[in-house]
């Protein structure tokens, strides 16, 4: 596994009233670093680290890479707003194995879109593409996460 292999996944969003009547600001990262380090941190909580093997890794980097996001350009997409109820969605990546990185920041709608809102958007595929990487990334961070903070599993006694 290369050494430069990085990705980031960063979505902001505002939703109802906070403290003082003003909208509470919702936010999430995922990074996972060339060492295997694995971090999701949300809002003002703790963030939950793991180290992932290299098996794992390279893992990561394949569904990575299957999605087809390395080779989108972003050109045609909604431009972010961090301060509007639809959010920002970011996602950058480094791949040193096909020697490609990508930063992507559009709305969080166009992030988390459904097929429908993919299918009707200015470059369909390329938001599908970003849309997949997205959904990939956050639920491969969010299963290894909590298989490496789940307690043991208990055997016959």
């Amino acid at each position: 596994m290369p050494p430069s292999f990085y990705a980031r996944l960063t979505t902001t969003h505002t939703a109802g009233r906070g403290g003082g009547g003003a909208p509470a600001t919702i936010s999430e990262e995922i990074e996972l670093r060339p060492d295997g380090r694995l971090t999701r941190t949300t809002g003002g909580a703790r963030p939950r680290s793991a180290t992932l093997s290299p098996t794992a890794l390279a893992h990561a980097r394949a569904v990575l890479a299957s999605s087809g996001v390395l080779a989108v350009d972003d050109a045609a997409w909604p431009e972010p707003d961090p301060t509007g109820p639809a959010g920002s969605c970011e996602l950058e990546v480094v791949d040193g194995q096909s020697r490609s990185h990508v930063s992507f920041a559009t709305t969080r709608d166009a992030g988390t879109a459904s097929a429908a809102a993919t299918a009707a958007s200015s470059d369909a595929a390329g938001l599908a593409a970003f849309t997949a990487a997205v959904a990939d990334l956050r639920s491969f961070a969010l299963a290894a996460l909590a298989m490496h903070t789940a307690p043991p599993a208990s055997g016959p006694t």
